[in-house]
Order: structure tokens, then C-alpha cells, then sequence
């Protein structure tokens, strides 16, 4: 085998990163020594080139040292926000999704401390300006104290189940932004901190919110059925009608659904895996009823919504291949009133208290995935007790 000092061991071995969902117009060299594994950026294109740039590197690393070669950022003053992000993602300890909602989390603390957004007043238009100065920020904004008065900040004037809503966001925000240097990442990159960003801080428990019809929901599904077609409404039958969650719609195959016995398969597969394992589940349809309906020839596709758009799996973690259809429809329920912030998840929700009414909470927890602790706190007053003698 060549040596590590030379162009040639290095030469398959060079290779373009995933950064922020794109690849990196340059090639790496991931290099180990004494105990660290860092990735070093050759800054070229070409493989030659960048081989024999790999080889020098290495020879200077064995003789000096990573401080000749590159220094650790060791503490929160010495590295930014967006720096750390791209040495979390580039580390893949933990799912592309996940840390797309971690990052952007993480991202509305600091600018939101720094004043550089605020979470009352959201643009599009600016929203890659906006991130691209949180980027530029220190860690070491992330302080206890200023985290601390950034929660205060959030609940300043409110009370009942405003304050309730508010205190909510803000621990759920915490909590996702927070698991970014949790135990699980901080080992796998090249960070040490002195104080660990967002440390200190207590995150309250995180209560589910009551579940609460905006319309009313039989008038909804005939509304649906009136107006809706193809696609749109075979989406609209899978959420309100199955419980299915937006990217369960988006990777649901063909293969998935059983005409014959009445049933919808949901599981892991080559586009994706499911949120957690409770959702892996089979949920029984009537024969006669709108799903059966809907679905109606849709087995026969390898996608059963949108079959003609382009395969999920060349699509990143956050983006949905029916956005053709699902983007209409979301605007088709905020014209009916629903103006919860995920509409579509809005109709899963109304699914299972529908579900919960009828059936039970197990059963509604069984449909929609979840656990029975998530749907007590959700669909509580649907839960009826009654003495055995």
C-alpha cells in the first residue's frame, strides 16, 4: 500500500462534502492523528492537484502537529455559529432531518438574541440575509444569562394560555437548539469548548396542547369532496382521513396499500425513514368508505400521490416531492379557516380526535403513531370512564 506521504494514497481518498444540503465545490482529505479526526479543505477541484496537496499536508501534520496545520477552535469565542454547524452536519451523527430543525432553531436563538430577527415579524424575502449574519456570530452568544433573557424576552406581557403557548415554543425551541451539543455530537467534532453553548438552562417540561376543531370537521371532508380532485384530495383523504403525516404522504408507495384487504402499510423506506418506530403501522380502511375511494388505482404507482414528480431520494431531508399538489392545498385550507401554522398536520390532528371520539385514545394512539401519553394530553376529554361493577 502507497504511503500516506504520497499523492497517490490520497488519491481516491480525496472527496466534495455535503454542506448545508449542498456539495462542496472543493475536495476534502479526512485526516487522523494523535487521537483527532479533522477534514481538512484542500481548496481545488482537481483530483491531482488536490492528492498532492493531501500528501504534503500530512507530511507537515506527522512532523508539526495539528497546530501547523490547523488549530483547534477551542472555545466559543473562537468559533462561529455557522462554522460549528458545518462541522456538526459534516460529522452525520445524527439524521439529515433532524438537524436541519436543530440548525434552524439553534439559528432563531441567536438571532433573536443578537437582534437580528425577531419572532414576532418573519420575511421571507430576507431570510438568507438574516442567516447568513447568524452565521457570523460567536458561540459564545449562546451564554446562559443571555439565553436566559432571551426566554424572558418571549413571555414578556403575557399570561394565561397565551403565557402557556409562548413558554412552549420557547422550551421546545431550546430543547432542539440544545441537543446540538449534547453527548451524542460533541465527541464526533473537532470543538471543545470551555463552556458548552446553551448548558445551564433549564428546560421546563413541554406540555401537549388540547386539540381543537377550527371547522368543523364533517363539514371539512364534504367541502373536500365537493372541490378537491386527484392529488389534492388524495392527500387532503390520507391526512384527515388515515392520519398520515406530510413526508408519510410523500414516500407512501404503491406497494404500500392492500386494495384487497383494506390497508395501508406505513414504514421505512429507501426515500426515508419514519419519525420514530411507534409510527411504523398498518391502519385498517373501510372497503366502502372515502379512503377506499380515493386510493382507488393508486397501488398501481410506485408513488401513490403526485407518480409523475421526480424520485424523493434525490431530494433533501426538509423538502417534499408533492409540494405541486400539497402547496394548493394548503392554500384551499386556509381559505376554509385553518390557520394553524401546519395545515396539513392540522387535518392529521383532527383525524385523531375523530378517531379518539369514536374509538378510544388507544386506538387513536395506535393510528396516528404516537403514544397513549401524547393523546391523553391531546384528546383528554374524549377519554370516558365508567365503573366495572
Amino acid at each position: 500500500m502507497a504511503s500516506k506521504d504520497t499523492a497517490s494514497y490520497w488519491k481516491e481518498r480525496v472527496s466534495t462534502r455535503i454542506i448545508q444540503g449542498q456539495e462542496s465545490p472543493t475536495l476534502y482529505a479526512r485526516m487522523s492523528h494523535e487521537g483527532r479526526q479533522v477534514f481538512i479543505n484542500l481548496n481545488t477541484a482537481n483530483r491531482q492537484e488536490a492528492a498532492s496537496l493531501a500528501a504534503s499536508t500530512w507530511a507537515k501534520l506527522k512532523k508539526e502537529g495539528w497546530e501547523a496545520v490547523k488549530p483547534s477552535k477551542s472555545t466559543g469565542d473562537t468559533i462561529t455559529i455557522g462554522e460549528y454547524l458545518e462541522q456538526v452536519e459534516a460529522a452525520h451523527c445524527i439524521k439529515a432531518a433532524t438537524f436541519i430543525t436543530y440548525a434552524r432553531k439553534l439559528r432563531t436563538i441567536a438571532g433573536e438574541i443578537a437582534g437580528i430577527q425577531s419572532h414576532t415579524h418573519f420575511d421571507k424575502k430576507s431570510a438568507d440575509e438574516r442567516r447568513a449574519k447568524v452565521d457570523k456570530l460567536l458561540c459564545a452568544i449562546l451564554s446562559a444569562e443571555n439565553v436566559r433573557k432571551w426566554k424572558r424576552k418571549r413571555l414578556k406581557g403575557l399570561s394565561g394560555d397565551a403565557e402557556e403557548m409562548a413558554s412552549n415554543t420557547a422550551n421546545s425551541i431550546l430543547a432542539n437548539a440544545r441537543s446540538l451539543f449534547g453527548k451524542k455530537i460533541l465527541p464526533e467534532i473537532d470543538v471543545k469548548f470551555d463552556s458548552v453553548p446553551l448548558s445551564g438552562i433549564v428546560v421546563s417540561n413541554i406540555k401537549s396542547q388540547k386539540f381543537e376543531h377550527q371547522i368543523d370537521y364533517q363539514e371539512l371532508v364534504k367541502a373536500a369532496t365537493d372541490e378537491l380532485e386527484g392529488d389534492q384530495l388524495a392527500i387532503f383523504i390520507l391526512a384527515a382521513g388515515c392520519s398520515l403525516r406530510r413526508s408519510e404522504i410523500d414516500r407512501l408507495r404503491g406497494e404500500d396499500i392492500d386494495p384487497g384487504k383494506g390497508t395501508i402499510r406505513v414504514t421505512n423506506t429507501a426515500d426515508g425513514n419514519l419519525k420514530r418506530e411507534s409510527s411504523k403501522r398498518t391502519i385498517d380502511f373501510s372497503m366502502s368508505g372515502l379512503v377506499a375511494k380515493a386510493l382507488k388505482g393508486r397501488q398501481t404507482n410506485f408513488y401513490v400521490v403526485c407518480p409523475s414528480e421526480k424520485f424523493r431520494r434525490k431530494m433533501r431531508e426538509d423538502e417534499y416531492r408533492c409540494d405541486k399538489a400539497m402547496l394548493p392545498l394548503i392554500d384551499w385550507l386556509r381559505s376554509k379557516g385553518i390557520t394553524e401554522t401546519k395545515a396539513i398536520h392540522y387535518l392529521r390532528k383532527a383525524c385523531g380526535d375523530m378517531i379518539a371520539r369514536q374509538h378510544g385514545i388507544a386506538v387513536a394512539a395506535n393510528t396516528l403513531g404516537n403514544s397513549i401519553q401524547v393523546c391523553h394530553a391531546t384528546y383528554s376529554d374524549h377519554t370516558n370512564t365508567k365503573a366495572a361493577l
